[in-house]
């Protein structure tokens, strides 16, 4: 590098930096500790020049957009200075130095980026409120809530600093027998009305009842065994107000989980699921409303344990909140919405009803290599795919990398049969490029026999059956598929409304029903499945289907046709 000194230009052999009119500038990088991309509160960011300048000051010299930057502080060596940046609304912030603003002249810098949510901020308000006296991030044990250090936490065996949706190393793991967190009681943390929320990965289910948070017995959240369907109980002298869900929570992936009850309100207990930029109330199995006289904690909250220590959580936690009122819906979403990874902004197509555990089932088939396809619906691993054959890393909508070919005999994925994917309720949803029609009828899927779509010898229509004890339901179609064209095919059939298969196609954004060559409904009883679902091919494996498959997902109810268009219209198709 050049650099003007008394008229003449001297050499730096160690720097490059561009020439301009014959003076050369001094080079500045941006850099900003850590590896996250995205930032919750204000940050520093180091401006490091390559020789010692003066002049540098922030009103005149760094843009910054989307926040606002102190003047800089040098470290006292004239070369390195720190500047902390305050972002302004959720979004990219961007902060970079114009070039010719110090002495000696200096090149323009990299331009530094950070992805802001204000989520923190957010929580502020409540913690300046006092309506929010408990807020444990997992990251310190420090209880950042209005109720302060007297509630501080104590971590017992928890994995600290795993990835998590607020940072890389925001998440606690319970990934062994005892393992727990807990805060001291106090009747700050027991109001007569409270929002519980806690974001959340459990891990799929398994035969001993998990516990979410304790207090005390007597209010308190689990996982029954071989379920991840809530269970709370908030403990009264008379009868306790309790509420299970219906449809258990998504296995491995992170999502919100609020909790309510209002003493002065109906006395019920309300779950509400965030993710995919939506804030939904689940359903229930059982929601008795308490009566007489709640009854108070005497000992610590335990967090993915009971104070026994032997119902510990299986999986991670990112945030545990108590709040003092009972949040609204949309207070509850304007927190989903400051989630990296939960906001609509960041949600896939599916996520929504992932988050509230109804679409047990999504297959992306993003897999290069190896014998599973991972399922990333609610049910987790529970029901990974098994692949036979299929040629992986293939070019699908989504792009290079994104579909399976099916194109050698005996090719399919088999899923385990499962009661999360029994229900009589349902639609079933495929991404398919199929090859042209041949002799040999093809399967789409075929689960056990007893639900299955084809195409028949030498067409592309879709037939499918649902399976009954005596009349089955049948739907065949009068339109064909395209081959070589990306078509979303949506099959649904509901056993307690007509029992009618419904089949619909999805090209180009748009959704539209099937006319119907035969449409039967079904009579008698449905039959239930014994053995696996298997896609692209039925058990004996001598119904393949041949062309490229993208997606495959079941939800356990039925769609309707805005949800359908809604799922075309996030694929490019």
């Amino acid at each position: 590098m050049f650099f003007q000194h008394g008229g003449h230009l001297l050499k730096d052999h160690g720097s490059f930096a561009p020439v301009i009119g014959g003076v050369s500038l001094v080079s500045v990088v941006l850099s900003a500790p850590g590896v996250l991309d995205t930032v919750y509160e204000a940050f520093s960011v180091t401006a490091t020049f390559d020789h010692v300048v003066t002049g540098f000051d922030v009103a005149a010299d760094v843009t910054v957009v989307n926040g606002t930057a102190a003047d800089p502080v040098d470290s006292g060596d004239g070369k390195t200075f720190t500047i902390v940046v305050t972002p302004s609304a959720s979004g990219t912030v961007s902060i970079s130095v114009a070039a010719g603003v110090t002495t000696p002249l200096n090149a323009a810098s990299n331009e530094l980026t950070r992805e802001f949510t204000g989520y923190v901020s957010l929580l502020n308000t409540y913690v300046t409120a006092g309506s929010l006296p408990l807020w444990i991030d997992y990251v310190t044990a420090t209880n950042r809530g209005a109720a302060g250090v007297p509630l501080n936490p104590t971590y017992s065996g928890l994995t600290l600093g795993q990835p998590a949706p607020l940072g890389v190393a925001n998440g606690a793991a319970w990934d062994d027998v005892g393992d727990y967190g807990s805060a001291p009681n106090d009747a700050a943390i027991y109001p007569a009305a409270f929002t519980a929320a806690v974001l959340l990965r459990p891990d799929p289910p398994d035969a001993t009842a998990r516990r979410l948070f304790d207090y005390d017995g007597k209010r308190y959240a689990y996982f029954g065994a071989n379920t991840l369907a809530i269970d709370c109980i908030v403990d009264t002298d008379t009868t306790d107000a309790r509420s299970v869900a219906t449809k258990p929570l998504p296995a491995d992936r992170y999502t919100w989980l609020f909790i309510t009850y209002d003493n002065a309100g109906d006395r019920k207990i309300r779950y509400y699921v965030g993710g995919g930029g939506e804030v939904n109330q689940l359903a229930y199995t059982i929601q008795t409303a308490g009566t007489g006289t709640l009854v108070d904690p005497a000992n610590p909250l335990y967090l993915g344990n009971i104070q026994a220590a032997n119902r510990t959580l299986l999986g991670q936690q990112d945030e545990f909140l108590l709040f003092n009122v009972v949040l609204s819906e949309a207070q509850m979403l304007a927190i989903v919405e400051e989630t990296p990874g939960l906001r609509g902004a960041d949600a896939l197509y599916l996520d929504n009803l992932v988050a509230q555990g109804l679409a047990p089932l999504w297959l992306r088939m993003t897999e290069s290599a190896g014998g599973t396809a991972d399922n990333v619906g609610g049910s987790g691993a529970t029901l990974d795919g098994t692949i036979t054959g299929c040629t992986l890393n293939q070019t699908g909508v989504f792009g290079t990398g994104e579909a399976f070919a099916w194109d050698t005999a005996g090719d399919l994925i088999s899923v385990p049969n499962h009661a999360d994917i029994q229900e009589t309720a349902f639609t079933i949803g495929v991404l398919v490029n199929p090859d042209a029609a041949d002799a040999t009828a093809r399967r789409l899927f075929d689960y056990d026999g007893k639900r299955y779509a084809y195409f028949g010898a030498n067409t592309l229509a879709v037939d499918c059956i649902v399976d009954t004890d005596t009349t089955d339901a049948r739907s065949l179609t009068t339109n064909k598929l395209t081959s070589g064209q990306w078509t979303w095919v949506f099959i649904t059939y509901n056993n307690s409304g007509d029992r009618k298969i419904r089949i619909y196609f999805g090209v180009a954004g748009v959704v539209t029903e099937a006319t119907y060559t035969i449409q039967t409904a079904g009579t008698g009883t449905i039959s239930t499945p014994t053995n696996p679902f298997i896609i692209g091919n039925r058990g004996a494996g001598d119904r393949m289907f041949q062309g490229s498959m993208d997606e495959a997902f079941f939800v356990n109810r039925v769609l309707t046709s805005d949800q359908m268009s809604a799922i075309a219209a996030a694929t490019p198709l």
